[in-house]
């Protein structure tokens, strides 16, 4: 997965910087990348995310943090496992 996720932010990475330096606090990129990715003005709102993701039916995507760079692979299959 690592990989993959080195990959998919240097697909993305022309979009996220334009998303930094617009004041996004992280931005949600699908993990099939076949879709664009979607800005958030604030990166702790859990729910709202998870609610986009079912929106435009992403089953799992990249969350990464603007303002200290962390990634994070959310799974909507293993949080309904849970």
């Amino acid at each position: 997965m690592k990989k993959n996720i080195s990959k998919i932010t240097s697909q993305y990475k022309d979009q996220i910087a334009l998303a930094k330096m617009n004041g996004f606090e992280a931005v949600m990129i699908p993990l099939n990348c076949e879709y664009d990715l979607y800005c958030l003005n604030c990166a702790r709102d859990k729910e709202y995310m998870y609610e986009i993701a079912l929106d435009c039916g992403w089953d799992d995507f990249l969350l990464i943090n603007l303002k200290n760079s962390k990634k994070v692979v959310v799974d909507l299959h293993e949080l309904d496992a849970a």
